[in-house]
């Protein structure tokens, strides 16, 4: 039985197509076609009016009962009319198709659909629906005519047993990948024991200590994603690459899935980028790269995934290795992509990708440039949407407008950052460095200053806490760069980044 609101819900979601399939499937004099039609034109649900309508008609005596059997009726006449939306909703079809045949006695047309859909399943990777299928071939075995019934049987048996223990494992794997990724989610402190003791549990698991030879595509997928999770926890940025990149290799070598998954696809080609940039190791960085760029997009949510994917990559990729130049030629891309792409975006894209534009002019010390990014991003409405991206933007403000020599403004600006921290309850540590270290440099004469930037990068270095806030790479370049009178990008360069 479904409550009003959920039947007005579903019909309302119908297209225009789809209510006139409806009304001509039940002809448009029938009880249900007329309800339906009632329902379809009602912005805000309104029972009464439709009792009202109908009053005196028979099926509105228990209108529940016609309500679930509308409800039941719209889900047929779609689920009728549609194509199957993927692979295993057409092996459920194959299944029922399967059930009428047999019903019918049509055996050898049960046999042809049995086929086409073990074909379809094996393809595919989805041992359940084989093993489902394959229950049915015992079944039309028993009643087909044929020598070698029982030979026929014992193989339909192991391959039956085969698909029952892929599905074990993926399962299995699957769970592993779950577990891992919650522990890194609630960023959970390995040198403790119990944490450790926690996650050897999972490390020592026979499927994961087994070679992944034998496994297929979305087993083997998620085997190397377990031990990606797990040497991310454990810092070890070679073995993180290794298997992301054996992750990509099983996608790149499976067309057929790249097709059913696209989504999945990108998002690995993704994580394999994200990781090059983090260990910057940059070995088939470019060809993956491109390959993401030139990714068949056919829906308007895939083309804003990739957009943000490819060139958000693409800029960190720039910024990482002191490619400013590089990053600053994305400027354009990226602004006509947050146009065109905007209403499939996170809210908090946009902001991440303005401050990224900020950084990357900020570093290769266009801070004329930088203060335009930096002024978009502070006059946004909604702080909360990425909070960390308006504070470390805040600490970008400071030090440009220190650049700039913009002496005067930047002593109000210090001042009122100061007071800011001084009441703000969970303000970090690096935060209230970086402003009183900027307050120390407005009492320094300009060209002594050289002492003072080492003072600060001294003490930042020395906060607990810091490593992922946003903001604190960028700032400590700044401060190295004004020190040793050089760029960012010499630094970096210098660094072998």
């Amino acid at each position: 039985m479904n409550s009003s609101p959920e039947i007005h819900a579903l019909i309302r979601a119908t297209t225009k197509a789809e209510r006139r399939r409806f009304v001509l499937a039940c002809g448009e004099e029938a009880n249900y076609a007329r309800l339906f039609q009632v329902i379809a034109s009602q912005e805000v649900y309104d029972e009464a009016a439709i009792k009202s309508q109908f009053k005196g008609e028979a099926f509105i005596r228990n209108f529940s009962v016609a309500k679930a059997y509308l409800y039941a009726r719209v889900l047929h006449v779609l689920r009728t009319a549609h194509a199957p939306l993927n692979i295993e909703m057409a092996l459920r079809r194959t299944l029922d198709d399967l059930e009428i045949l047999h019903a019918k006695g049509l055996y050898s047309q049960a046999e042809k659909a049995l086929a086409s859909g073990l074909s379809l399943a094996r393809m595919h990777d989805l041992p359940a629906q084989e093993a489902e299928l394959l229950k049915w071939r015992r079944r039309l075995i028993n009643i087909l005519p044929g020598k070698g019934r029982l030979n026929s049987l014992g193989i339909v048996d192991q391959e039956e047993t085969d698909a029952l223990q892929r599905t074990a494992t993926e399962t299995t794997l699957r769970a592993l990948r779950a577990q891992v990724q919650s522990i890194a989610l609630d960023q959970i402190d390995l040198r403790l024991a119990e944490n450790a003791d926690r996650l050897k549990a999972i490390v020592v698991h026979p499927v994961l200590l087994a070679a992944p030879d034998g496994l297929r595509f979305h087993a083997r997928t998620a085997y190397h994603q377990v031990h990606a999770a797990i040497a991310r926890l454990h810092a070890d940025t070679n073995a993180v690459i290794h298997h992301l990149r054996a992750t990509l290799q099983a996608w790149q070598a499976a067309p057929v899935h790249q097709k059913e998954h696209p989504h999945q696809y990108l998002n690995a080609m993704a994580a394999f980028l994200d990781a090059c940039i983090r260990a910057h190791l940059f070995d088939g960085f470019h060809e993956t790269l491109a390959s993401l760029h030139a990714l068949p997009q056919p829906d308007a949510q895939l083309r804003a995934q990739a957009f943000y994917l490819g060139h958000h990559l693409e800029l960190r990729h720039a910024i990482s290795t002191g490619d400013f130049d590089s990053g600053i030629r994305l400027s354009i891309p990226i602004e006509q992509g947050l146009l065109q792409h905007v209403k499939f975006l996170n809210p908090g894209i946009p902001l991440t990708f303005l401050y990224n534009l900020a950084v990357v002019h900020f570093l290769a010390w266009d801070f004329s440039t930088t203060l335009k990014y930096v002024n978009r991003i502070l006059n946004q409405s909604q702080p909360s949407v990425r909070q960390d991206i308006f504070d470390a933007t805040r600490l970008i403000e400071l030090a440009t407008h220190f650049s700039l020599g913009n002496l005067d403004l930047l002593e109000s600006l210090q001042r009122s950052m100061a007071r800011r921290l001084r009441l703000h309850p969970r303000a970090h540590a690096f935060e209230k460095v970086v402003v009183q270290g900027i307050g120390r440099l407005l009492d320094v004469p300009r060209g002594q200053t050289a002492r003072a930037f080492e003072e600060i990068h001294a003490e930042l270095d020395a906060v607990d806490g810091a490593a992922f806030l946003a903001g604190r790479e960028e700032i400590l370049l700044w401060l190295r760069a004004n020190m040793e009178g050089t760029k960012p990008a010499d630094l970096i360069r210098a660094a072998g980044r």
